[in-house]
């Protein structure tokens, strides 16, 4: 998660954390018995199979090879779905494997030995294989979950799935999000047993997207979030929020840095946060905005910020145009430079000249101690290696 909840005394602190996750994922049906598994085996040709999506060879990618099984390609279940894009979900009481892509959802009974797609039922036209406790589908199986053209070069030994369009993955533990890069569509779907719907059209024209996300908010509220990474040498950000309430975009936001960028909290207690430029919102479950705060007019500087910390009595934000970590006392409404507070005359000084990799100090916010002091590393100019700081609110 991009956030932890810290609990101190009375107290509930948000924590913006780096984290790194996203993309792509797929199952089907099988059969498990030992002759079974032996017969598949002995009419198995171990010839190298090339993998292709679209233009990208994935062969390397996968740890277990693809098998030519009584003239047709199967694939390994499990690492060609993290390839495909398509959720799974295995329900191994009712021996059902429920796949979601968007605009598709499909339903293999293995009981029953029959796929629905889209509410159209019919027999599996290929059984699925499990060899040394890897599961096997035929190449067609994918392709049609997922509206895919698949092609098969018997002379080259490749198999290519082709589609007009390509989808980012991202799930939390209620949702699944995927979203199209070349018409800004998001598609959700809020169960493993829910056909994705358009959820709407993120605004922006992203160049480079490294990270796609979703997260969780109260009760049934979910928050996505882009982070695009650009221009040469890749020291543009653009930090995207969208919040989706009963499958419907209701609200986005957007804040844009230079040289650095620091993860933005996401939730505080039960509301969404969105930070859109120099402004920063709260949001209740149905999307609705219920407090707000100007942070140019708070710190007197005119940019764009990280929130990195968020409680009921402060903020502590950055803003990207000197990169000085700032406390905001949200009971005066007063802001605090803490490097000036922390660091020793030497260090303050680097902080205000240097300029390489970026503006600012390298303060970074832990969270609170036991007796609710604020806590703080400094991860950067120091020959002794990470120090950490201790600091008390006034009254």
């Amino acid at each position: 998660m991009i956030y932890s909840m810290i609990r101190s005394t009375a107290k509930i602190v948000a924590i913006a954390l780096l984290s790194s996750t996203f993309y792509v994922v797929l199952f089907t049906t099988v059969h498990t018995d030992q002759s079974a598994t032996a017969y598949a085996e002995s009419s198995t040709s171990q010839s190298i199979i090339q993998v292709m999506l679209n233009e990208s060879n994935i062969t390397q990618d996968l740890k277990t090879s693809p098998l030519m099984i009584q003239g047709s390609v199967y694939l390994p279940l499990r690492e060609i779905s993290q390839k495909v894009g398509i959720h799974t979900y295995w329900n191994s009481s009712q021996h059902t494997i429920t796949l979601t892509y968007p605009k598709y959802l499909t339903e293999l009974n293995q009981k029953k030995g029959t796929v629905k797609i889209n509410s159209k039922i019919k027999n599996l036209p290929q059984a699925i294989r499990t060899i040394k406790n890897t599961t096997y589908v035929p190449a067609r199986m994918i392709a049609e979950a997922s509206g895919q053209q698949v092609i098969w070069n018997s002379k080259k030994q490749v198999i290519t799935f082709k589609s007009n369009t390509t989808y980012a993955k991202a799930n939390s533990k209620t949702a699944t999000v995927w979203f199209n890069n070349q018409n800004n569509e998001l598609y959700f779907s809020s169960s493993s047993f829910a056909k994705p719907v358009l959820a709407g059209k993120l605004q922006a024209k992203l160049e480079h997207l490294v990270r796609l996300q979703v997260y969780d908010i109260g009760t049934s509220g979910h928050t996505v979030e882009w982070l695009d990474n650009f221009g040469e040498p890749m020291i543009n950000y653009d930090f995207y929020t969208a919040f989706v309430k009963d499958d419907k975009i209701v609200r986005q936001a957007h804040a844009d840095y230079w040289q650095r960028y620091d993860q933005n909290v996401i939730q505080y207690k039960d509301n969404a946060v969105l930070v859109n430029k120099d402004t920063l919102e709260f949001l209740d479950f149905s999307g609705k905005v219920t407090s707000r705060y100007n942070l140019a007019t708070l710190t007197g500087i005119q940019t764009n910020y990280s929130v990195v910390g968020i409680t009921d009595t402060y903020l502590i934000v950055r803003p990207n145009h000197t990169g000085l970590l700032t406390l905001i006392d949200l009971r005066d409404k007063s802001s605090v430079l803490l490097y000036k507070k922390l660091l020793n005359k030497e260090e303050q000084e680097y902080c205000e000249l240097n300029d390489v990799p970026y503006h600012g100090d390298d303060l970074i916010f832990t969270g609170e101690n036991t007796n609710g002091a604020l806590t703080f590393e400094n991860h950067g100019y120091s020959k002794s290696g990470v120090k950490k700081y201790v600091y008390v609110m006034k009254d």
